[in-house]
């Protein structure tokens, strides 16, 4: 008996991308199969919109897009109408979590789903857009509509044309009402009329002249023969059944939308710089030996008591040569030196963000919640890469100066929260505040990351040393907390 496909998982098994990229693929087939069933390019529950002066109200609710792409909205949203005609459209966008890329290739993709008031050009949206409501202006005023037919009735419903909200508060549609029977053409057959009464009996009259042949009257007293009866007036007619209630058409079938050209793929991320290695240590120089020590001076004699002057006498005799002195020891090798101070130790070789730089609020969240990435020059040791530490902080320093004759004031620091995730060569730090209050308070981001708690392979500290914010060149000294800094134009 043939079976669906499916991934079949058995002990031992090495799993790999392909068994899960076929076990999804498999899922993803039965979820659009169902969505077809239900309906493509249709509400499924919610997406009431309300009209309130020049704003539009929706509620939440979930459609399925022409192409099968679910369309969501968790919350209610009111959006601004600036210009008629305009339609209220759900728009499918997809990104990925950078932080969890493996090189240049996007591993977890998200989806969002956007709503918002555009122009009503008369052109058909995307495949995987959806339009929800039209607004147009009708004798001066506007007017929002939703097409009914696009709204999936809910499993439980009666068929009265309305929507209803069941206990959590979601909205639902209770169904087209239902029509009277229709006719071959359309319409309804009224009710037979009712049948004319008969006429009343005619008058004996005088005889007359034969009249043209009719009807048979009414039988009458016997007596002279009378002229024929005057005919019974004609029963009145019965009412016209009244006209049914023409049929509805039939929907359109879906026109398959001519596919838009797909957008240029985004260039892909420049790849991790690979670690600088290690500069190998240069030999030490043996030191000079010390010279040998001088041999000690004779004690000087007492000076003795100046003589009279002698005669001068004859020349003596030339006396013997004396023995060659004795060769001095050699003088002790010195020890060796200790070696000089260390400084290639290893430090943060590249960071993802420019130094200082100055970025509007949107490109900085994106930014912030994408993660913020430092590249090390070394790995990380086992131990390090285990326990996870928590090494960076994020602060924020509002700069809201107030109007004058308002004096300024100091401002408090504010801490962003995230969590840091490493892997061998690489730290990231992600964001995870709600970073949407503070839109329109520009101010400075200070980074800060406690190199002094990490360590490579050989057990050696890494260096605060700023490298990758400057063109500089810096020792490499263990320990120590690394800064950078980014503004925020608000």
């Amino acid at each position: 008996m043939a079976e669906d496909a499916h991934t079949h998982f058995v002990d031992g098994l090495r799993v790999t991308a392909e068994h899960l990229e076929h076990m999804q693929d498999r899922l993803h087939d039965a979820l659009l199969d169902f969505r077809r069933a239900v309906g493509l390019g249709r509400v499924i529950w919610g997406l009431r919109a309300v009209l309130d002066g020049a704003t539009v109200k929706i509620e939440p609710g979930c459609a399925f897009s022409p192409n099968g792409v679910r369309l969501s909205v968790d919350a209610p949203e009111t959006l601004n109408v600036d210009a008629l005609p305009a339609r209220l459209v759900l728009r499918a966008t997809n990104s990925d979590k950078a932080s969890l890329r493996v090189g240049n290739e996007k591993t977890l993709i998200t989806q969002k789903t956007s709503v918002a008031v555009e122009t009503d050009d008369g052109k058909a949206v995307d495949d995987d857009a959806f339009i929800v409501g039209t607004l147009a202006a009708v004798d001066g005023k506007t007017t929002l509509v939703q097409n009914e037919a696009f709204f999936v009735a809910a499993g439980n419903h009666r068929h009265t044309g309305t929507h209803f909200q069941d206990e959590q508060g979601r909205w639902h549609y209770d169904g087209a009402p239902i029509e009277a029977k229709a006719t071959t053409e359309g319409t309804t057959q009224g009710p037979k009329g009712n049948k004319g009464d008969k006429g009343d009996k005619g008058d004996k009259g005088d005889k007359g002249e034969k009249g043209d042949k009719g009807d048979a009257g009414a039988k009458g007293e016997k007596g002279d023969k009378g002229d024929k009866g005057d005919k019974g007036d004609k029963g009145e007619k019965g009412d016209k059944a009244e006209s049914g209630a023409k049929g509805e058409k039939g929907d359109k079938g879906d026109g398959g939308a001519k596919g838009e050209k797909g957008d240029k793929g985004e260039k892909g991320d420049q790849g991790d710089a690979g670690a600088k290695g290690e500069k190998g240590e240069k030999g030490e120089k043996g030191e000079k030996g010390e010279k040998g020590e001088k041999g000690d001076r004779g004690d000087a004699g007492a000076k003795g008591d100046k003589g009279d002057k002698g005669d001068p006498g004859s020349a003596g005799t030339a006396g013997a040569k004396g023995d060659k002195g004795d060769r001095g020891q050699p003088g002790v090798k010195g020890d060796k030196g200790d070696p000089g101070p260390q400084l290639d130790w290893p430090f943060i070789a590249k960071i993802n963000w420019q130094q200082a730089q100055q970025l509007a609020f949107n490109a900085a969240v994106d930014v912030l919640t994408s993660g913020l990435q430092f590249f090390l020059s070394a790995p990380l040791a086992d131990e390090v890469f285990k326990n996870q530490p928590q090494v960076v902080e994020v602060w924020f320093q509002p700069d809201v100066a107030p109007q004058p004759p308002v004096p300024r004031t100091p401002m408090p620091i504010l801490v962003f929260h995230g969590t840091t995730r490493m892997t061998s060569q690489t730290v990231v730090w992600s964001g995870n505040d709600d970073f949407g209050r503070l839109k329109g308070t520009p101010g400075r981001l200070l980074i800060r990351v406690h190199v002094g708690h990490l360590f490579d392979a050989k057990r050696r500290p890494f260096s605060a040393a700023l490298d990758a914010l400057t063109t500089a060149e810096f020792p490499h000294v263990p320990g120590g907390a690394w800064e950078g800094w980014m503004f925020i134009a608000g």
